[in-house]
């Protein structure tokens, strides 16, 4: 939790807009939280048996302690994330691991791992999952697919500030055609 709450106040900016992950500016980030964290899961790591709640500690650490986004150590989390998988098979931390697989292996490694979850029903309704997809979809200039996907996520996003995030991907992919 403390890896969580140390980015808490760094996930929207000042008119209170979504900033995503690699928008976000780490100096800003509570590093006093961070180094908590790192003694909590230095501690809960002296035991034998190795849980989820470990593993997703493991997983928020790569993520704030990487001086950039750039600089995360993806091969890691993607390391965590199998063994997670292992421990404690879902859908949601499959479509998680999806990222990660994108940012290791490329954007169609991950809209791989995408399509094979989409007919399931916790993802039919889900703006992350379509948001996602769209980007990625983006990356891949495959334009018309993207905007149909950031459509749809933007159609499902229950607030307006989710709605503006995605919004302005839409713009930014309409304004490269």
């Amino acid at each position: 939790m403390c890896f969580h709450a140390a980015r808490l106040y760094q996930r929207v900016d000042a008119s209170g807009a979504i900033l995503a992950l690699k928008d976000q500016d780490r100096s800003k980030w509570n590093h006093a939280l961070i180094m908590q964290g790192h003694y909590f899961l230095k501690l809960a790591s002296t035991g034998e048996s190795l849980s989820v709640y470990h593993l997703e500690a493991a997983i928020a650490y790569e993520y704030t302690i990487a001086p950039s986004y750039n600089k995360t150590n993806w091969k890691q989390i993607d390391e965590h994330y199998q063994s997670l998988l292992l421990l404690k098979p879902s859908p949601l931390i499959e479509f998680q691991h999806a990222i990660v697989k994108a940012e290791c292996y490329g954007y169609a490694t991950g809209l791989a791992d995408l399509i094979k979850l989409e007919s399931n029903s916790l993802f039919t309704k889900n703006h992350f999952f379509y948001t996602t997809k769209g980007e990625w979809l983006s990356m891949l200039n495959r334009t018309t697919e993207a905007e149909e996907n950031l459509l749809k996520a933007y159609e499902l996003a229950p607030t307006t500030t989710e709605k503006d995030f995605i919004l302005k991907k839409i713009t930014s992919l309409r304004n490269q055609q």
